[in-house]
């Protein structure tokens, strides 16, 4: 005796529309609809970065003039671009550990890359702080300490960029990945052999024309996707906006330097890639 089955013919347009319903939609499986959790998670972010870095600030100053309002809001600034990014990270974690696939889209790419940047920042930030300014790491070795963070972070950074530039197939997002190493390795080369000759009002203007060009490269692949018609999910700009914001920050502590009455925090903000 065949047990019993539903009939197909039998099933009515009602039953149909339910079994639609609970299946999933192909674009929830691609990317996540925008929800309270991710809005509740990147106020959580915002604010536990935001805390710790102020905390390693005051730390790092004690003894010295306070930080002034222009400082104090650029970090804010950066603070925030770094909350979305830790956001995207959490997101992405999540996602893969419910077996879905993320990042799809470049900017979610961008994105993750962002968040992993911004964990490296502030880690490396932290042990700097507790190294050096705790009183008990020997003066001589600080030299090595930064290299071999530098070293480190450098390398992580560049494992990010080349996993993006495997996985992503749009040509013009290829070449904004593959600008990112680029354009920073071409910054730190210039600014090592002519560090000598030049200012160091000349050293800021050329660090900044970093996230300046970098935005520039970025805003021309958004443009071309645009003209081309791509439509992208929130998770996909969400990635593009922070870079954009990350990039203004930075720019803004840099340029803070030409102010010597504004003690800026430049030491816990790192750029956006």
């Amino acid at each position: 005796m065949e047990p019993d089955t539903p009939d197909e013919s039998r099933l009515t347009s009602a039953d149909l529309s339910e079994i639609e319903m609970s299946a999933p939609a192909p674009e929830e499986l691609e990317s996540p609809r925008l929800g309270i959790f991710h809005l509740l998670a990147l106020t959580a972010c915002v604010a536990a970065y935001l805390g710790v870095t102020q905390t390693l600030s005051r730390a790092t100053q004690q003894g010295t003039p306070p930080i002034g309002g222009l400082a104090a809001a650029t970090g804010s600034a950066h603070a925030i671009g770094a909350g979305a990014a830790l956001a995207g990270l959490i997101l992405f974690a999540v996602r893969r550990l419910r077996g879905l696939r993320f990042p799809t889209h470049p900017g979610e790419y961008l994105l993750v890359i962002l968040g992993v940047g911004a964990v490296l920042d502030l880690a490396r930030s932290t042990l700097v702080t507790l190294l050096i300014f705790s009183g008990n790491f020997p003066i001589e070795r600080t030299q090595w300490v930064f290299v071999t963070i530098e070293l480190g972070t450098f390398g992580i950074k560049a494992a990010m960029l080349i996993w993006a530039l495997v996985c992503v197939k749009v040509r013009r997002w290829r070449a904004f990945f593959l600008a990112v190493p680029v354009v920073n390795v071409a910054a730190i080369a210039s600014v090592t052999f002519l560090a000598r000759t030049m200012s160091p009002q000349n050293i800021v203007v050329a660090s900044a024309g970093v996230p300046v060009l970098l935005s520039v490269v970025l805003a021309v692949v958004v443009i071309r996707d645009h003209a081309e018609g791509k439509r992208y999910p929130w998770t996909h700009w969400l990635g593009v906006g922070t870079h954009f914001w990350l990039d203004a920050a930075r720019v803004g502590m840099l340029l803070l330097e030409f102010l010597p009455v504004q003690p800026s925090c430049s030491m816990i903000g790192g750029g956006a890639v």
